[in-house]
């Protein structure tokens, strides 16, 4: 089934940058009905749409199945939902700043002016090749979040894009 699900995922990415979010979705759901491990990632970029769709109830309810799951994209996308549910809250800022200290790269690439053109072949733990390939994914979506990058940008070292 491996071929599948890979082609699954891909259709899922088409969509996305086609603009339908919602199709996007309701693949990479499909996607973790079949393989409810998700060994493949898609739990990431769905929690993600979620959040652009405004979509919280779902979004809390995949944040709960994977609450043990550790990566740029779980700590980064949680604090993206509570700026989004609170806005600059204690607990926001402090979920910002955990992600920060996780993986400290992610804000230089989404507060670029240009997006990341080098797809990382692979990628570690913390590492500059995890942030590129969260910001390749959710640099859009931090930045159709209204406040959400001058919020980063206070929170971090990095200076604010002019957009």
């Amino acid at each position: 089934t491996r071929p599948f699900m890979r082609c699954l995922f891909c259709y899922s990415d088409l969509l996305y940058i086609l603009g339908n979010t919602k199709e996007s979705v309701e693949v990479l759901e499909e996607i973790i009905l079949l393989n409810p491990g998700d060994n493949q990632g898609a739990r990431y970029n769905l929690m993600m749409y979620l959040i652009e769709l405004n979509d919280l109830d779902k979004y809390q309810h995949y944040q709960k199945m994977y609450d043990d799951d550790y990566s740029a994209y779980t700590f980064y996308n949680q604090a993206l939902f509570l700026f989004i549910k609170e806005g600059e809250s204690t607990e926001a800022n402090k979920q910002l700043k955990e992600a920060i200290s996780y993986n400290k790269f992610v804000p230089k690439h989404l507060l670029s002016k240009t997006p990341v053109r080098d797809f990382p072949s692979f990628y570690g733990i913390g590492d500059e090749n995890e942030a590129k390939y969260y910001a390749i994914y959710g640099r859009g979506v931090w930045r159709r979040t209204a406040g959400a990058i001058e919020w980063l940008a206070k929170n971090t070292t990095q200076k604010s894009p002019a957009a």
